[in-house]
């Protein structure tokens, strides 16, 4: 994946490198969907590491 920042309080904004890698972690977050920002999908999270740990749960990662 590309990158992660958190630039809305209790959101985490997600910058995909493709259209496929948006798809993959929209289905493995179900079922929150995801809020745009910029037209970038957004997530709830406290902060960056708290995301980073559901992305592990989830079995996947982020290159930050």
């Amino acid at each position: 994946m590309a990158a992660i920042r958190q630039e809305i309080p209790h959101r985490v904004t997600v910058y995909h490198d493709s259209d496929e890698q948006e798809k993959e972690l929209k289905n493995a977050m179900l079922p929150e969907k995801p809020r745009y920002f910029n037209g970038h999908p957004t997530y709830r999270g406290e902060n960056l590491e708290e995301f980073k740990d559901r992305l592990d749960a989830l079995g996947m990662s982020v290159d930050m």
